[in-house]
């Protein structure tokens, strides 16, 4: 990241910073793949990978798991090339942005709750998946803290950061934003429930996220005609929280045995029905 940055300022060429970037990634699987053989060269595995059965118990969760993600991740870039037909360059550009910036903020967080994956897997497979839950659950509150105490900050700040830039930072409009907000919260909540849930190796990323792209195409088709971007907007919010959340936090309530969820109702109050509400009442300041 920082050899990017430094490229853009020093060069300002975009293939040049391609190449710094293809090529940072490409040393950085060199030196993980280096490191992870020092690590595991006293294990010798003269088994066939195709033949071992973890290789076939693990490729039969890990191909569920990539397809769901390409459904998620995946959709809202092909969202991108799509609205290019359709959307002014301009428009199209706030748009992008918008999401990218929020995408960032959730890769801010998230490592407050996947460093403890391992942690709560193990506890889980030694037959304390109550504990493991319970872990879980704080992960969630933390990471969630963090990510919505950036989208705020950047909600607030955002006029004040424009004032000291010489190329504005063009986003889009407040009350764009705050539904785009809206539908990332609720879908970063969704998602760290089925990963939760997703210890008990039951991978339906997939199927949730098949569903859930469904929607926001439907959606976005009856949407996007009358209301624009906002369109696409509400069709992500309304997707993520008619079907995503609800998929997942029964997925989860329902595997962990949790009848009364008061932490769990707790928890999309602060996180997503008063964050909501406060980013539409300040979009109309």
């Amino acid at each position: 990241t920082l050899l990017c940055i430094l490229s853009l300022y020093f060069f300002k060429d975009f293939f040049i910073f391609c190449f710094i970037y293809f090529s940072a990634s490409f040393l950085s699987y060199l030196l993980l793949r280096k490191k992870f053989k020092e690590v595991f060269k006293h294990k010798e595995n003269k088994t066939k990978a195709k033949s071992s059965p973890i290789t076939k118990h693990a490729w039969g969760s890990a191909w569920r798991s990539g397809l769901g993600v390409i459904f998620s991740v995946g959709s809202i870039n092909m969202i991108g090339i799509i609205l290019a037909q359709f959307v002014d360059a301009i428009e199209l550009g706030k748009f992008l942005l918008s999401v990218r910036i929020i995408q960032s903020f959730a890769a801010i967080s998230n490592p407050l709750f996947y460093i403890k994956i391992p942690q709560m897997a193990l506890i889980y497979n030694e037959n304390g998946y109550k504990e493991a839950q319970k872990i879980g659950s704080q992960r969630v509150t933390i990471c969630m803290t963090l990510f919505l105490g950036l989208l705020i900050s950047f909600t607030v700040l955002y006029p004040l950061i424009n004032s000291f830039l010489e190329n504005k930072i063009l986003i889009l409009d407040k009350f764009d934003w705050a539904i785009l907000c809206a539908a990332f919260l609720i879908e970063r909540l969704s998602s760290l429930y089925l990963q939760i849930y997703t210890l008990s190796n039951n991978v339906i990323w997939h199927k949730v996220n098949f569903l859930t792209l469904t929607a926001i195409i439907l959606l976005s088709i009856v949407l996007f005609k009358n209301y624009y971007l906002l369109g696409i907007c509400f069709a992500l919010l309304l997707s993520f929280t008619l079907i995503a959340y609800p998929y997942n936090i029964l997925s989860y309530l329902n595997h962990f045995k949790i009848k009364f969820f008061p932490q769990e109702l707790k928890i999309i109050l602060i996180f997503f029905f008063l964050p909501t509400l406060f980013l539409i009442l300040y979009s109309h300041n």
